[in-house]
C-alpha cells in the first residue's frame, strides 16, 4: 500500500510527544493568544512610525502575509516534490538570509532615524 503520507506520520509523531490532548489544546491556545498578540502590535508599529500620515506599511504586510500563505504551500510542495524535502527549507534559508543581509546593510547605510528612540549612538 505504500508509505503513509506526510500529514498522517506528522500526526502520529505529535500524538507521541504531546502527554495529552488537554496540554495541546491548551499549548495551542497559549500560541494563538501570543500569536494574535504579536501580530496586532506589530501592525500598531508599523502604523505608528510615521505619525500624523496615513501609512501603506500595515497593508503591505498583511499583503505580502495573505499571498505568502497562500502561495507557500504550493511552491514549497512543487519543490519537495520535484528536488526532494531539504529544497523548500534551504531556499527558505537562503531567501531569508540574503533579506536580513540586505537590511543590515541598509540600516548601516541610513543610520537612526528621528523616530528610533532606542537606537544606539554612533
Amino acid at each position: 500500500m505504500g508509505s503513509p503520507p506526510v500529514p498522517a506520520r506528522g500526526l502520529a509523531g505529535l500524538g507521541q510527544a504531546v502527554p495529552s490532548l488537554a496540554a495541546l489544546v491548551i499549548a495551542r491556545l497559549a500560541f494563538g493568544v501570543g500569536y494574535g498578540a504579536m501580530w496586532t502590535a506589530g501592525l500598531a508599529w508599523l502604523a505608528g512610525l510615521r505619525s500624523g500620515t496615513t501609512s501603506w506599511r500595515p497593508g503591505a504586510t498583511i499583503l505580502a502575509s495573505g499571498v505568502g500563505s497562500a502561495v507557500g504551500p504550493t511552491v514549497a510542495g512543487t519543490l519537495a516534490s520535484h528536488s526532494g524535502f531539504a529544497t523548500p527549507f534551504l531556499v527558505v534559508g537562503v531567501t531569508g538570509s540574503a533579506v536580513a543581509a540586505t537590511l543590515v546593510v541598509l540600516a548601516a547605510r541610513s543610520g537612526p532615524g528621528p523616530g528610533d528612540a532606542g537606537a544606539m549612538p554612533r
